[in-house]
Parts: structure tokens; C-alpha cells; sequence
């Protein structure tokens, strides 16, 4: 019996790498030594093939048992969860989204209050409640969606660690997110952070998992990040790792990154243009400046605890200017805040950075988050052993996809970090990045599991 029906780690690759090689020969007319050998062996042959489609082995058609039960547990939270959370809104935030969505649904403006046109939140969460709310005008059908959208991304998360690693990576990374409940939290709320994680997934896999990138899966990444975009706006950081990756890797030309980028900020540009002619200035949105002056003011803020973002909480001069003045106001507050503490600004920002890393948040805020104490365990006990999982495969693996992958990932998660820094540290902010890590981390824990427990290490892959 030839290595190709070997279960090792090397015996896999070998079997993946025979069968590409047998098709190369079979186009040119000509054969290898390992192509014909695992011509002579049709068990092989087909190995090497489900190898090469699908990044699994036979041994994972016997785990379907565990496939079930996890798709299982995935519906039975989600289920719970959406029972638990019903139609209610808990922060102010969702609030505005619904009451934006709600105006374009039903007027076709972009407005809060359905009399005054806005700028005050970026537009892709408010024109995903739109076309929601045009089906079914209900908060369950949103939140619904919001679920689905975490179950998506569990299962792109689980593909991505068994293309990366093994299907036993999978399984644990599908486990570990399951655990990871502060994303099914964030999944029943009216946030855009899982809309954007299943995009940030998604993209991130594609460029780096080895998949051919045709023209219509080039615009589909293109249509991908700048959606996170729109979500998020601080997710620009992804288009901005990505493409830089798939231009150095030869998985993108040029010309197709230079066409994909024009695009992005074409649609960038368009939406300050509307806001432009809307409230009389060119900016993504009115929200920043209080932002910024939230996170960088007197008395400084604490970013343990937080801070409130309303305007009336912040400075009461600004209230009577309208949306742009207000913006163009906390923001020259705020530059003049940190031109003249130099130090403090160094200082908070560098805590707000390491609270990016934080398992828990305090609010000021009376928001009422459902088992907090649950969530803080599940991010304490979750969340660090990932990240510490997470940065051993970026220095120490040997497998390229699945070093690029975590390298990639950690690139992307820093510069957010950064990016967010500036303003306000929270944790649901950084929870579509998490989904990266999650996708990497399991692959330690199953080469340590095999190193240390061989004898008790299923081997699925």
C-alpha cells in the first residue's frame, strides 16, 4: 500500500500534491513517477482528488456525527438566543440604525427623524434593516438574519482551519466559536460588527485559501470589502492588508487590484458626495467627531470604563449646531485637546490600545447585557487562549497557507486595534476580527494534542 493511503499529516500533502501532479502530466502527455504510481492505485487516485477539492479525508466521512451535532448546537443557541433577545433594543445605537432603516423603507430618506436628512451613521446597516424591513417590517426578522449571519460564519471559520490545517481543526474551531458567545450576543442585537465578520472572513479567505480567483470572485471580493466598509468604516483596514497580500502572493495582477481599489473608493467618495449636497460636508459620517472627543478630552476618560458618546453628555456648547457644525466642532476640540496634551494622548492611546485585548467592558451607559457574567467567562477563557494559539501559528508554523493565513490575520487585527485606538476601544468592536483568529488557533491545539496524546488524538485529518 502506497504512502498515499498513509492518515499522517505528510502522507495527506503527498497525496494532494501527486494528484496535481498527475493532472499536469495528463494535459501535457507526459507522466512522473509519482503519477504513475498513483495511477496504479484508483483508491489513491480518488484520495488525492477529495484531497485537492474539498481539503478533507475519508477519515472525516465517519465524523459526520459530529457535523451534526454541532450544526445542532448551532440552532439550538441561536433559537435560544433569539427567544431570549425578542424585538427589544437595548442601546441607543440600535435605535438610530432601526430609525434610519425605518426612513429609507418607508420614505426613501436617509433620516432619523423622517423630516431632516442625516450623515450620523454609515449606510450599510441601515440599508440591510431597508430591504428587511420592506419584507417583513419586524425586529425579529432583522435579529434572524443577524443569527444566520453567525451560523455563516462559524461554518466559513470551520472550512477555513480544516483547508488551513485538518478537519479536526475545524471541528475544534466551529466548537471554539460556539463557546465564544459574546458573538451570539452581538449576533441578537441590531450592530453591524457580525454582518461585517462574515464578510471579513470571507474575503481573507479567499485570497489567502488556494482558490482560483476569476473575474466574478475578484468582484465578489470587491463587492465584499466595500460592503464592510459601508458596515464599518474602520474595516477599510482589511481592503487595505488584502489586496497588498494577493498583489505580493500573484494571486492578483496589478491591473485587477488597481480596478478593485478605484472601485472602493469610488463608493467611498459617492456616499461623501451625498452627504455633501445632504448636510453641506464631505464626510463618510457626522459621528466621528464626538467619537473622537470621547475617547481624547478632559477629564480623560477611562477606557476600562468607557465613555458616553451623546452629544449632550460630552460638551452641552455644542448643543444648537447642527449635525456637520457639531462634527466639525468636537473634532477641532479634540485636535486641540491632544496639540496641547502631547503625553496624555500618548498615554491613553496606548491603554485603549491594550483594552482592544480586554475580556470585559463596564458601561456608563444603562445598557443591560444578558448574563454578563457568562460573556466575561466565555471571553476570559475563549478569547486569550485563541490569541495566544493565534500568534504561535504566525511565528512557528511550517504549512504556508496556514502561516500566511495568521500572519495576514494578525496584520489586519493590529491595524484596527490601531485605527481604533485613536477613538474608542470596545469589545464588540473588534469582534469581526476575532473570526480570523479563530480560524488559525485550532491548528496548535491539534498538533499539540498529537504530539503529546497520540494515542487519544482522533484522527480526522
Amino acid at each position: 500500500m502506497p504512502i498515499f493511503l498513509d492518515r499522517g499529516a505528510g502522507a495527506l500533502d503527498t497525496a494532494r500534491k501527486a494528484y496535481r501532479t498527475c493532472r499536469r502530466d495528463t494535459r501535457r502527455g507526459a507522466q512522473s513517477p509519482s503519477s504513475r504510481i498513483l495511477l496504479r492505485f484508483p483508491q489513491a487516485y480518488s484520495r488525492g482528488r477529495a484531497l485537492d477539492r474539498a481539503g478533507l479525508t475519508e477519515a472525516s466521512r465517519g465524523s459526520r456525527p459530529i457535523s451534526t451535532l454541532l450544526a445542532l448546537g448551532y440552532v439550538l443557541a441561536g433559537v435560544i438566543a433569539l427567544a431570549h433577545a425578542g424585538d427589544t433594543l437595548r442601546a441607543p445605537d440600535e435605535f438610530e440604525y432601526l430609525s434610519i432603516g425605518q426612513n429609507v423603507a418607508l420614505h426613501a430618506m436617509f433620516s432619523m427623524d423622517g423630516q431632516n436628512l442625516t450623515a450620523w451613521r454609515s449606510p450599510g446597516m441601515p440599508a440591510i434593516i431597508a430591504v428587511l424591513w420592506r419584507i417583513w417590517p419586524s425586529v425579529y426578522l432583522i435579529k434572524a438574519l443577524g443569527v444566520g449571519c453567525w451560523m455563516a460564519t462559524a461554518y466559513i471559520t470551520a472550512k477555513t482551519a480544516a483547508c488551513l490545517h485538518s478537519a479536526a481543526a475545524g471541528y475544534v474551531a466551529a466548537t471554539l466559536y460556539l463557546l465564544y458567545i459574546y458573538q451570539l450576543y452581538a449576533a441578537t442585537t441590531l450592530y453591524p460588527q457580525t454582518f461585517a465578520g462574515l464578510l471579513v472572513a470571507a474575503s481573507v479567505a479567499a485570497v489567502v485559501l488556494p482558490i482560483t480567483l476569476t473575474p466574478r470572485r475578484q468582484a465578489l471580493l470587491a463587492a465584499a470589502l466595500t460592503l464592510q466598509i459601508l458596515l464599518i468604516p474602520n474595516c477599510i483596514v482589511v481592503a487595505a492588508a488584502v489586496y497588498p497580500y494577493a498583489l505580493l502572493r500573484g494571486r492578483l495582477g496589478m491591473r485587477s487590484v488597481v480596478a478593485a481599489g478605484a472601485i472602493i473608493m469610488l463608493v467611498i467618495l459617492s456616499w461623501c458626495y451625498r452627504n455633501q449636497q445632504a448636510i453641506g460636508g464631505f464626510t463618510f459620517t457626522t459621528s466621528m467627531g464626538v467619537t473622537l472627543y470621547a475617547g481624547n478630552r478632559d477629564p480623560v476618560p477611562d477606557p476600562i470604563e468607557g465613555s458616553s458618546a451623546g452629544i449632550s453628555n460630552v460638551d452641552e456648547q455644542a448643543n444648537g449646531l447642527s449635525e456637520i457644525e457639531n462634527d466639525k466642532y468636537f473634532r477641532r476640540r479634540s485636535a486641540e485637546w491632544m496639540k496641547a496634551h502631547p503625553l496624555k494622548t500618548i498615554g491613553i492611546s496606548a491603554e485603549k490600545f491594550i483594552h482592544w485585548f480586554a475580556y470585559e467592558n463596564k458601561y456608563e451607559t444603562s445598557v443591560e447585557v444578558p448574563a454578563i457574567s457568562l460573556l466575561s467567562l466565555s471571553m476570559a477563557f475563549i478569547y486569550y487562549p485563541v490569541l495566544v494559539g493565534a500568534s504561535v501559528v504566525a511565528i512557528r508554523s511550517r504549512r504556508r497557507n496556514e502561516r500566511d493565513f495568521a500572519i495576514l490575520s494578525w496584520i489586519i487585527y493590529l491595524l484596527a486595534s490601531l485605527s481604533y485606538a485613536l477613538f474608542l476601544t470596545r469589545i464588540r468592536y473588534r469582534l469581526p476580527f476575532d473570526t480570523l483568529l479563530f480560524c488559525v488557533a485550532p491548528g496548535l491545539l491539534i498538533d499539540m494534542a498529537r504530539k503529546y496524546f497520540p494515542t487519544y488524538t482522533p484522527e480526522l485529518a
